[in-house]
């Protein structure tokens, strides 16, 4: 039987080289671990979640999502809506409200005030009283699920900067008249801030 000889195969010197400068390298190295550790943390986030430089991540809330304004706006477009509507001639109302920009929100605080009254007599036998007083006031926190919130006490929505009414029905200068000063009377507003409209 004949004796078979194992040889390794021989790699081409330079790509050797290469590898061995390439292992041998810190740079190389740490692009190496970063590649590795992004592999990693791609592997356990959810299949959802868009890649880096992708599409902006909402961290919370959707777009469907309305804030506490919005939703006054809308409750009173709609109950106002619904009032003017019930009025007889008017037809389908839209309403649509303009507000102000901000709002003011009220928070609950802890306040602590301190009270310090000291005498001193100087050697005249002269008495001086001073008094110090100290003011602090911090919010009060509420610990829910979600994390540590601020307690609000009052929340005052924007003011109403005017109305548009449109009425289908409101063909009749008297029945605009009557639907312009109902609007005024339900958000007290003053004339020149209510418009009611004839509608298609």
């Amino acid at each position: 039987m004949a004796k078979v000889e194992s040889r390794p195969l021989a790699l081409d010197t330079n790509l050797t080289t290469a590898l061995h400068q390439l292992a041998a390298s810190k740079k190389a190295q740490m692009i190496l671990a970063i590649i590795l550790l992004l592999v990693t943390i791609r592997m356990f986030l959810p299949a959802n979640v868009p890649p880096e430089g992708g599409a902006k991540v909402v961290v919370q809330g959707t777009p469907t999502d309305l804030t506490g304004i919005q939703q006054y706006q809308l409750s009173l477009e709609r109950q106002l809506g619904e009032m003017l509507s019930q009025v007889k001639g008017a037809g389908q109302v839209r309403v649509m409200l303009t507000l102000g920009t901000t709002s003011e929100v009220k928070l609950a605080a802890n306040v602590r005030q301190t009270s310090r009254i000291t005498e001193e007599k100087d050697v005249a036998g002269v008495t001086t009283v001073s008094r110090e007083e100290t003011h602090s006031s911090e919010p009060v926190m509420s610990r829910g699920t979600g994390g540590d919130s601020v307690v609000t006490t009052t929340e005052l929505m924007p003011r109403i900067n005017g109305v548009l009414v449109i009425a289908s029905g409101a063909v009749d200068p008297r029945l605009l008249e009557t639907l312009t000063k109902a609007t005024q009377t339900i958000l007290s507003l003053p004339a020149h801030k209510v418009q009611v409209l004839t509608g298609k």
